[in-house]
């Protein structure tokens, strides 16, 4: 093969490649966060920040957005509500997921939720949500309750067991009494229901939130 031959087949063969990258289309790359939620908003007077997973389950994941939407809502609201910040920092949400639990029938998101409202500090708050896998509806304490068999009553005695055998009397009484607002937040595992309550309901607040389970 002459120089002037190999030069012209050489660039014949440029063009076939360029050709092929043309009309060839690239292969579909999946996103890998395109199930990722990734939300923030920043004014003078506030800052949102929500991040979470999807679910699998359609109806479970779009009641799940629903919830965390009203959780964005109401803070919003009660930011309009306080006005400026009076210490000039801005009010805070961040709304993280942290676990999400299987059953046969439910699935379970555990959900952080912070809010500070300029005060002497935030409030950092476990909030647990679960739906039914068939209807994607959120399953209330009622509905809890008869899955575990057990009785409101049965279930804050055996708080006050805990937290007394963890504390002694260092810590409040009235934050385990059985009332639905002392258990709406759970979260059902498998043969298991833990109760979480946030900062101050039960101990001290530099104590945490903190948490109680029962077996079924």
């Amino acid at each position: 093969m002459t120089l002037k031959s190999g030069v012209i087949a050489g660039a014949v063969l440029i063009i076939i490649l360029l050709l092929a990258l043309f009309f060839i289309p690239a292969p579909e790359k999946s996103d890998p966060n395109e199930n990722l939620v990734d939300f923030q908003e920043e004014t003078q007077n506030t800052q949102i920040i929500v991040g979470y997973e999807k679910l699998e389950n359609k109806k479970a994941s779009e009641n799940l957005e629903a919830i965390i939407d009203q959780y964005v809502a109401d803070f919003r609201d009660a930011a309009e509500e306080f006005g400026p910040s009076p210490t000039g920092r801005p009010y805070v949400l961040i709304v993280e997921d942290e676990e999400v639990f299987e059953t046969d029938e439910t699935i379970g998101v555990l959900l952080f939720v912070y809010q500070d409202f300029a005060g002497a500090h935030g409030i950092p708050r476990l909030m647990g949500h679960n739906f039914y896998k068939d209807t994607g509806e959120e399953v209330s304490l009622g509905d809890a309750l008869a899955i575990s068999s057990w009785t409101l009553v049965a279930i804050a005695e055996g708080a006050e067991e805990h937290f007394t055998e963890k504390f002694g009397d260092a810590y409040f009484k009235e934050g385990i009494e059985a009332g639905e607002a002392n258990y709406s937040s759970f979260l059902i595992k498998e043969n298991e229901i833990t109760f979480f309550f946030e900062p101050s309901r039960v101990a001290a607040y530099a104590l945490g939130p903190q948490e109680y389970t029962i077996s079924y």
